[in-house]
C-alpha cells in the first residue's frame, strides 16, 4: 500500500507509550474544541430549540422508522449520517429522561458540538508527519475559529448542516488511511467513508480522485485496485443509484447571476477565511488578484515537493477544493443570486466546508515552502500565518457568540415549552409540535408526547 515516497513515520510502529500520549493529546484537543464550539454558539443548550430539518427528520424517524427515513428523508440525495445522529440524540434522550423527545434538543446540540470537535481533532491527527507540530496546532485553531459570517446559530449546535463538512473530514480520513493502519483500521475508515458517501455525494468524487492520484504516485495498478477497488465500487454504485434524482437548485433559485459569480465562486468560497476582516471592501478585481496569489502559492509548493510524497496530499486537497467548488455551483448556481456585492455572506452554510478545505491547502502549501525555502521566506510565511490567526483573535467577540447569536432562532419558547403545549391538545395517534423557524413543525407520536414531563 505504501511506497518509498511515503513519509518515514508511516513505516515505523509507534511505541505504546507514544500511542498513549497521542491518545491523551487527542482527547484533550477534542475536549477543548468541544468547549470552544459551545462558546461559538451556546444558545442550543441555554435555550434548547429544535431547528428545521432536525425536527422534521426526527419526526419522520419516529413515524416511518429510522432506516426508511435515512434513505428517503430527501428526494434528491440521502442524509444517512444526519438521521443516524438524530437517532443517537433521541436514544440518548430516552436513556437519560425516559423519553425520546424530552431531551432531544439538548442532545442534538451535544452531538453537534462533538461532531465539529472531532473534525478539528482529526485535522490535527491526520497531518502528523506531514506538517510540523506548530502548524498542526495552527490548523486546529483555524478550524475551530473558522468565520461563518452571521449565521453560526444554524450550524453549531445543529445536525442538519453537517453534510457540508464531510468532504473535509473525508480528506483527513484518507490522509490517515495512507498510514500503516492494518486491515482493521483500513476497513474502519472505509466504512466511515461509505457513510459519508451516502450522506454527501461529493465525497464519492473525492474517493475517485484519491484513487487516481494514488495510482499516479505508486504507479502500481494492481496495488491500487487491491487497496481501493471496494471503496470505489461502492461509491460508484451509489452515484449511479442517485444520479437521476439529483436536481439543481433544491431550495435555492435555479437562476445564475453572472454579476456575482466572482464574488460567490472566488471571494466567498475560497478567499473568505483569509479576508473576512476586509470582505466588505473587496471587489472582483482584488478577488481575482488574490486568487492568482493563492494558486501561485499552491503551484510553487507542488513544484518544491515534486520529489517527495508531500505533493500527493497537497495535490489531493487542492483538487478536492476545485471539485467541491465546481459541484456546489453546478448544483446550486442560485447562490450567485443571494450575494449582493460583498455586503453579506449569506447563506454561510454552503461555503464553510469549502472555506476549511481552502485553509487546509494554504497551511499545507506554506508548510512545504517553509521546509524548502531560506530564512527570509520562512519568516514571511510564519508572519502570514500569524496575521491570519491574529485576524481571528481580533474578531473573537463575533466568532464566539456564546448565548447571544447574531442570528436569532430562539424566540419565546423552548422546545420543552412547545412539547408541553402540544401535549395539552394532543388527540389521535400523532401531534404536530411547533419548532423553529416560524412555520415549521414536526410530527410526533402521541405515545412519545405522553411521556414528556411538564409542569
Amino acid at each position: 500500500m505504501l511506497t518509498n515516497e511515503s513519509y518515514l513515520w508511516h513505516n515505523k510502529k509507534a511505541p505504546r507509550s507514544s500511542t498513549a500520549i497521542s491518545a491523551l493529546v487527542a482527547i484533550n484537543l477534542f475536549a477543548i474544541a468541544f468547549m470552544l464550539f459551545f462558546m461559538r454558539n451556546s444558545e442550543p443548550l441555554l435555550n434548547p430549540t429544535v431547528f428545521a430539518e432536525d425536527g422534521v427528520w426526527t419526526g419522520m424517524g419516529m413515524e416511518h422508522g429510522w432506516l426508511q427515513t435515512a434513505w428517503n428523508a430527501r428526494p434528491d440525495y440521502k442524509v444517512v449520517l444526519n438521521v443516524a445522529m438524530l437517532w443517537l440524540a433521541a436514544k440518548t434522550s430516552y436513556i437519560f429522561t425516559g423519553s425520546h423527545i424530552e431531551g432531544l434538543a439538548f442532545f442534538i446540540a451535544i452531538f453537534s458540538y462533538a461532531f465539529f470537535a472531532a473534525i478539528a481533532t482529526l485535522g490535527y491527527l491526520a497531518t502528523q508527519g506531514i506538517i510540523s507540530h506548530p502548524l498542526r496546532i495552527v490548523l486546529y485553531i483555524l478550524i475551530v475559529m473558522a468565520p461563518v459570517g452571521l449565521h453560526g446559530n444554524e450550524i453549531f449546535g445543529r445536525i442538519l448542516q453537517i453534510g457540508f463538512f464531510l468532504p473535509l473530514a473525508s480528506i483527513f480520513l484518507l490522509m490517515i488511511r495512507d498510514q500503516t493502519l492494518g486491515i482493521i483500521g483500513t476497513i474502519t475508515i472505509d466504512a466511515i467513508l461509505v457513510l459519508f458517501v451516502i450522506t454527501n455525494p461529493v465525497v464519492a468524487l473525492l474517493v475517485f480522485l484519491y484513487a487516481a492520484l494514488y495510482l499516479l504516485k505508486n504507479r502500481n495498478l494492481l496495488a491500487t485496485i487491491k487497496s481501493l477497488a471496494p471503496l470505489c465500487l461502492i461509491s460508484l454504485t451509489y452515484i449511479i443509484a442517485v444520479k437521476d434524482n439529483v436536481r439543481p437548485g433544491s431550495s435555492l433559485p435555479i437562476a445564475w447571476d453572472q454579476n456575482h459569480a466572482v464574488e460567490a465562486i472566488v471571494a466567498r468560497s475560497v478567499l473568505y477565511p483569509f479576508v473576512h476582516l476586509i470582505y466588505r471592501n473587496m471587489t472582483d478585481v482584488t478577488s481575482i488578484v488574490l486568487l492568482v496569489v493563492f494558486i501561485t502559492l499552491i503551484a510553487c509548493a507542488l513544484y518544491l515537493s515534486r520529489r517527495n510524497g508531500k505533493w500527493f496530499i497537497l495535490a489531493f486537497s487542492a483538487a478536492s477544493l476545485f471539485i467541491y467548488v465546481a459541484l456546489t455551483f453546478k448544483m446550486r448556481g442560485g447562490l450567485t443570486t443571494l450575494l449582493n456585492g460583498y455586503n453579506s455572506t449569506f447563506p454561510d452554510r454552503y461555503f464553510v466546508g469549502i472555506n476549511l478545505i481552502a485553509m487546509l491547502c494554504f497551511v499545507l502549501a506554506l508548510s512545504i515552502i517553509i521546509e524548502s525555502a531560506g530564512r527570509n521566506v520562512r519568516i514571511a510565511c510564519y508572519s502570514l500565518l500569524a496575521l491570519i490567526v491574529f485576524s481571528y483573535v481580533w474578531k473573537a467577540s463575533s466568532i464566539f457568540e456564546r448565548g447571544r447569536p447574531t442570528m436569532v432562532i430562539y424566540q419565546d419558547k423552548s422546545f420543552g415549552d412547545r412539547l408541553c403545549a402540544a401535549k395539552k391538545t394532543m388527540d389521535g395517534l400523532y401531534s404536530q409540535v411547533l419548532i423553529e423557524p416560524a412555520g415549521w413543525s414536526m410530527k410526533i407520536p402521541n405515545g412519545e408526547l405522553h411521556l414528556t414531563r411538564c409542569p
